[in-house]
């Protein structure tokens, strides 16, 4: 599975994710060996791997990873 691939507006896919929030990922993972074609759009920016983003602490409570706006 290619993760990097740019989108491609002719390109028809079999399934479109919208969101890569925890049951999103789980429903493309579960595709993942399926052959199907699958595009998965974020709003969202890359977040770096860092060992923080592991941290309850840090994502719910400061807020690391939420946009800016977000109800969380």
């Amino acid at each position: 599975m290619d993760t990097n691939k740019k989108w491609n507006s002719d390109e028809i896919y079999d399934f479109l994710i919208i969101g890569s929030g925890m049951g999103r990922s789980s429903i493309a993972h579960a595709l993942k060996d399926s052959g199907a074609s699958i595009l998965m759009i974020e709003r969202g920016g890359f977040i770096k791997q860092e060992k923080e983003n592991w941290s309850l602490d840090e994502i719910v409570r400061k807020k690391k990873i939420c946009p800016p706006g977000s109800l969380v």
